[in-house]
């Protein structure tokens, strides 16, 4: 079965999406900053809070939203490309609020307000997979989960050159989850934090700014879960099209565009 019109949409959109720069670049044309040049003035306790907050965020986040997310019944990619919107802006409208929280206190709220707001992006990634027909209880598909929080953190290496690179490692991780030696577990979540954490760093700048308050907290924070909002639905939305297509037809429209 060829690819429809409005697959190739979605690939089309996906690329445009995917190969932007990372999510940086969208904060800075929120803000109006010079966020680059401020991420390297963090002060070292900020830089702390950060790491700390991140760890406690994707250790703790995912097993937690993965049970909150029902299984549904199956849709066609059209219905769950418009279903994928709708929770999408569900989730940036509550992680509105608890930028607006963050925002308001200032960076001090940091270790409480972003494994919050990190549970609700994830919860909206793993409603996202599921839509999409991928089985969310699956290993593999919650470590994926975790890898759409990696897209956009840098922007040297195109989409499926970073996926290609993720591959093998999170396929030994899942295959490793419940041992009690878990050395590539380890480097995956690793990896995977080490990315999510450029962008926190990113927020955090942002949120440091005289310009961010309460109502510019909870702004950022909305461009923040839309960003992988988006992320998600064009990485499990590719995955699905791959699985009914095969991944050489979809990469090569992929890579025509």
């Amino acid at each position: 079965m060829s690819l429809n019109d409005q697959e190739i949409q979605f690939i089309k959109d996906a690329r445009a999406f995917l190969e932007k720069p990372s999510f940086l670049i969208r904060v800075a044309n929120l803000a109006g900053k010079p966020i680059e040049r401020g991420l390297s003035v963090i002060p070292e306790n900020v830089r702390l809070r950060i790491h700390a907050s991140v760890e406690k965020a994707m250790s703790k986040g995912l097993s937690v939203v993965t049970q909150t997310v029902a299984s549904d019944d199956r849709l066609t990619f059209s219905e769950a490309s418009a279903n994928t919107r709708r929770s999408g802006i569900f989730h940036s409208v509550a992680t509105f609020g608890t930028g607006a929280v963050g925002g308001f206190f200032g960076v001090i709220s940091l270790p409480v307000e972003l494994p919050v707001t990190t549970a609700i992006m994830l919860r909206s990634i793993v409603a996202i997979a599921r839509d999409f027909g991928h089985d969310v209880s699956s290993k593999e598909i919650q470590l994926e989960c975790l890898y759409v929080l990696s897209i956009g953190g840098v922007s040297e290496n195109s989409y499926f050159a970073s996926r290609v690179a993720m591959t093998d490692l999170l396929r030994s991780a899942a295959r490793e989850i419940g041992s009690s030696s878990v050395p590539f577990l380890a480097r995956f979540m690793s990896a995977i934090a080490t990315r999510f954490e450029t962008v926190v760093s990113e927020k955090a700048v942002a949120e440091l700014m005289p310009v961010v308050g309460a109502l510019g907290g909870g702004a950022i924070n909305a461009a923040f879960s839309e960003h992988f909002n988006q992320a998600a639905r064009y990485h499990f939305g590719l995955r699905a099209l791959e699985h009914r297509h095969g991944a050489q037809a979809v990469r090569a429209i992929y890579d025509q565009l």
